[in-house]
């Protein structure tokens, strides 16, 4: 006879597997000796079912004693009075103080669930758990908070997939745990403020495997498999994605001996589904939160960014779906009064417009963008590497050079040569180049009235009392109402409707994309010292913008800064211009009225120095001839199109 609490081997139609008994010993696959339930599982009937079908006819199991389940207990308690010191330190700040009583808030409701499930998920909770969580919050706070983020971001989006209590407690606690890896990562590299360079995010894509070895104690179980596969995309994307089932799979089978097409062959559907859902957490957690690198995102970007991974493959649609729905009932206001944020690049159209032609020192042998593009060169130029809009730039690629670049290929020797000119009516020898301007284009709305409109409407006298050109009103087509109300111009809604007055138009923004810019780096170059910057207020802002601070601003600041400077350090100043948009009247969830501002520049700032008439060229086009735009954001804050054509990635496959 059996003692009570004692480990023994039972049938597996043994109705006492039944009675409150778990698994003592893992359960293997008797071919393939993979494992195929761990050890402290408890035992149902469908854990029963699941056995019998794969021929298992034995198992070694024991009761769930007391003082086992009040050994998990005490587990549970130590990694929860840790997430709540976590958190706790987090929201120490006023401005964090509101998202950490939110957490607190989820902290008791999953403490709930386990205390309802305790039996069921005790296996979730042993030492080499905690010790790991405390190591991580030791190691680098930020990571282990990022991590319990990243459990609850599981638990809300299982809420609305309709998971059970336990399939969510098994993605939560495997959730807390997937960064456990960052352990092994330098702080220098985890706490970089830039760019990873080559070697850096090497080490950082190691993460992902240290997490799994760490974890892993001869059981290849739901927290390894998470821990390797968070960084794993949904569909099979070039270049995307990195873990487990593809950069690491042969090295894990190799190194580790761990298998993990053996694991993919007995994994449940539930178990694939907690390892997608988790890598999607990952992401919206690491979006929401300050890095070294970045603040935290509002919710807007957040949504737009996880829209274009979406599309492009990164998640499972029918988990992103669930994701959606859960933020934007967590966010209801996407677009507040005051936000400021990047004008999205999905926004932005390039587009290209004749500039100002160059008078050369001598005659060159040049060839035109529009003639490169005649004789078939552009794909070669793509090829090499070659900035092809910056040639467009400067008006086109001197013949000599062009030549130079090809002499080991030799890939342009049938075409540049004096047939194929003639062919195609070129004159090599030009004394101007001929430079195009690079703009940003986007379509926007302007409540606007036109000439006509505000002879209908009556308000003509008014505009000529407060000085307005009406002559050039006229000439523009019109005049937005925007600008009207600025200047005290009454414009009545109902007066419009009755009148038959639509003033929504649809137009095209035209914005610079290029200006001469220094970096902090080309200012160093030329032998500025931050202390300088910081003196005349602008260490700050240079060190915020992606291309530094504008030479024109520069300048007017007291640097004199010549040309001749810059060829003499060897400083190509022409950069690419950020644009930010600034939410001034919110109309609904997606659409907005924005002031559009240069990053860097202030919009209360640039109010103060319109009156003083003391703005730059671009400043005064923005603030004057663009003015206050109405933008639509569906096409990017609704569920992207296409999700459903989207494939599941062979590396999920055994």
């Amino acid at each position: 006879m059996k003692a009570s609490n004692e480990s023994a081997e039972y049938d597996i139609n043994d109705p006492t597997l039944l009675q409150n008994m778990m698994l003592s010993q893992s359960v293997k696959h008797p071919d393939t000796g993979v494992v195929l339930i761990t050890r402290k599982t408890p035992i149902t009937e469908k854990i029963v079912f699941q056995l019998t079908k794969r021929d298992i006819e034995r198992v070694w199991a024991s009761p769930i004693a007391g003082e086992m389940l009040e050994e998990a207990v005490t587990e549970v308690s130590q990694i929860f009075s840790l997430v709540e010191d976590i958190i706790s330190a987090k929201g120490q700040s006023i401005q964090s103080a509101v998202s950490s009583y939110q957490e607190m808030s989820q902290v008791k409701e999953l403490q709930g669930m386990v205390k309802k499930r305790m039996k069921d998920v005790l296996h979730l909770f042993n030492p080499r758990a905690a010790d790991a969580m405390i190591e991580l919050n030791n190691h680098h706070p930020n990571t282990a908070h990022h991590s319990i983020i990243s459990g609850f971001n599981v638990m809300a989006i299982a809420k609305e997939l309709g998971w059970d209590e336990e399939q969510t407690l098994n993605g939560v606690m495997a959730a807390m745990q997937h960064d456990i890896g960052k352990i092994k990562v330098r702080l220098d590299t985890l706490e970089w403020p830039g760019r990873l360079n080559k070697k850096q995010w090497g080490e950082m894509k190691l993460h992902s495997l240290f997490g799994g070895r760490l974890l892993y104690d001869g059981e290849l179980d739901l927290p390894v498999m998470v821990a390797l596969t968070h960084h794993e995309w949904y569909s099979t994307v070039p270049g995307k994605g990195y873990g487990g089932f593809s950069l690491f799979r042969s090295y894990l089978k190799k190194g580790m001996k761990i298998d993990v097409t053996e694991y993919l062959k007995k994994a449940s559907q539930q178990d694939l589904e907690i390892m997608q859902v988790s890598a999607m957490a990952d992401m919206v957690s690491a979006l929401e939160e300050i890095r070294s690198y970045k603040g935290a995102l509002a919710p807007f970007k957040v949504l737009v960014i996880m829209n274009s991974d979406a599309q492009m493959g990164h998640f499972n649609p029918k988990h992103y779906r669930a994701w959606h729905a859960t933020y934007l009932s967590k966010h209801d206001t996407l677009l507040p009064k005051g936000l400021r944020v990047a004008l999205p690049r999905e926004k932005e159209q390039k587009l290209f417009v004749p500039g100002p032609s160059t008078k050369l020192l001598r005659p060159v042998e040049l060839l035109t963008f529009s003639e490169l593009e005649k004789l078939g060169v552009i794909p070669y130029l793509y090829q090499r590497g070659l900035d092809v809009d910056r040639i467009r730039r400067r008006g086109g690629l001197v013949l000599e050079r062009l030549r130079r670049l090809d002499a080991s290929k030799g890939a342009l020797k049938d075409i540049l040569t004096p047939e194929a000119f003639k062919k195609h009516d070129i004159t090599l020898v030009k004394k101007v180049m001929p430079r195009e301007r690079q703009l940003i284009a986007f379509e926007a709305f302007s409540r606007s009235l036109s000439y006509k409109s505000l002879e209908k409407m009556e308000l003509l006298f008014s505009l000529k009392q407060k000085r307005f050109d009406l002559d050039l009103i006229k000439k523009n087509d019109g005049i937005s109402i925007s600008r009207l109300k600025s200047r005290g111009i009454d414009v009545k809604a109902k007066k419009m409707e009755r009148l038959g007055i639509n003033p929504l138009r649809s137009f095209k923004v035209k914005l610079p994309g290029f200006e001469e810019r220094l970096s902090l780096e080309d200012l160093t170059k030329l032998g500025i010292p931050h202390s300088e910057l910081k003196r005349k207020g602008l260490l700050t802002m240079a060190e915020k913008s992606r291309n530094g601070l504008a030479l024109s601003l520069l300048n007017k600041k007291g640097f004199s800064i010549t040309p001749k400077n810059l060829v003499k350090a060897l400083i190509d100043a022409e950069k690419k211009i950020f644009y930010d948009i600034i939410v001034v009247n919110p109309i609904n969830a997606v659409r907005a009225e924005f002031a559009i501002v240069r990053e860097g520049d202030d919009l209360e700032a640039l109010e103060k120095r319109h009156k003083l008439k003391t703005l730059d060229t671009i400043q005064n086009y923005l603030y004057e001839d663009v003015g206050i735009v109405e933008l639509d954001f569906s096409d990017l804050l609704d569920i992207p199109e296409g999700l459903d054509e989207l494939k599941m990635g062979d590396h999920w496959r055994p």
